[in-house]
């Protein structure tokens, strides 16, 4: 029998105390008939007469020691979950990082604890995304919003020549398709609803994909004279959303051609599992690594020029949505190597 199980156990003991109960009953009853037949007594009717009130005694005692046992068995099982109910009382929104004490009792209980306890953390973690998303958001609006806010102002200070307010005109328009492009980014990426995708999914010519971002971006590329280099281009298909692997591969090769030094190269490999772009560039330092595709996170001044830090975590969420794994290997003003595994969930044509 499994004792850690609280049901079981409470009806063990309660089992233990009837058995007990009913022993003690049987004693007395047996006891007093023995003393009938000792005593020879041969009316019928006295006997079970005093048998009757031995049973009218007896009953309700018995009864009354089994409800009182049986409450403080219970009401002692039941002590952990009350400890439990006054923890989880305490906490508030604002005090996520506490946790209930585990009760090393092997039952129900302490798997209850453990639980709740792991949906905390989670609940922590989750709270704390959130409090620092909302900062970072507020933080990335101000910069634009105060530079509209102060060409605007430049330009009502005074009468100015028409050359003038387009210089703030041009600017502001700047201003406001960054601050445009920032928020596009973050209702991407609050809305992104991975079975609300994947129902958009078809067949999607990976290698079509590269050769348009590659098109769209000659002028930065004619700009910083970066030689696109193909190690190997096979004609490869996959299953996905067409777009979002367009912004996914789009947003890694802008940034290699962005942070090559200048005159440099871009390596592409694609084949059937693997899709790597590699620049020589500026790199990443290794601490860095590990955060770059987080919400807002910016590696040194250089790498973080002109951007909100949002371009890699949509590609990280985009990887997600198709089932891609992603990483990073980089050597700090060397290069930087984006490596996309495609084997979860591709077709190969």
């Amino acid at each position: 029998m499994n004792l850690k199980n609280i049901k079981t156990r409470l009806l063990f003991w309660y089992s233990i105390i009837i058995i007990i109960i009913l022993s003690i009953f049987s004693f007395i009853i047996l006891n007093e008939f023995t003393k009938l037949v000792l005593e020879k007594q041969n009316h019928i009717h006295t006997s079970i007469k005093h048998l009757e009130n031995i049973l009218a005694l007896w009953i309700p005692i018995l009864l009354i020691i089994s409800i009182i046992l049986g409450y403080f068995i219970i009401k002692n099982s039941l002590i952990p979950v009350k400890k439990v109910i006054d923890e989880v009382k305490n906490i508030e929104a604002s005090s996520l990082q506490k946790r209930i004490t585990i009760i090393n009792s092997n039952d129900e209980i302490e798997e209850l604890v453990t639980t709740f306890n792991f949906i905390l953390d989670k609940l922590d973690d989750s709270f704390s995304k959130i409090k620092r998303f909302s900062n970072d958001v507020s933080h990335e609006l101000k910069t634009p919003l105060t530079v509209i806010r102060g060409e605007i102002e430049l330009g009502l200070r005074k009468e100015r020549t028409n050359d003038e307010y387009k210089t703030i005109l041009k600017s502001t328009l700047e201003e406001t398709k960054l601050l445009q492009e920032l928020i596009d980014s973050l209702l991407f990426l609050s809305k992104s609803n991975n079975k609300e995708m994947k129902s958009k999914f078809e067949n999607v010519e990976l290698d079509e994909i590269i050769t348009d971002v590659i098109s769209q971006n000659k002028e930065l590329i004619k700009e910083k004279d970066i030689k696109i280099e193909f190690k190997k281009l096979d004609s490869i298909s996959c299953q996905g959303h067409p777009l979002l692997l367009k912004i996914l591969v789009g947003n890694i090769i802008q940034n290699s051609i962005k942070y090559s030094h200048k005159s440099s190269k871009v390596e592409i490999y694609l084949d059937k599992d693997i899709l790597k772009i590699k620049d020589y560039g500026i790199g990443i330092l290794p601490c860095d690594i590990e955060n770059i595709f987080d919400r807002f996170y910016r590696v040194d001044k250089a790498r973080g020029r002109g951007g909100y830090g949002l371009g890699l975590s949509i590609v990280k969420s985009i990887a997600g949505i198709h089932g891609f794994e992603i990483t990073v290997q980089s050597e700090y003003d060397k290069y930087t190597q984006f490596t996309i595994n495609l084997k979860t969930e591709r077709g190969v044509s």
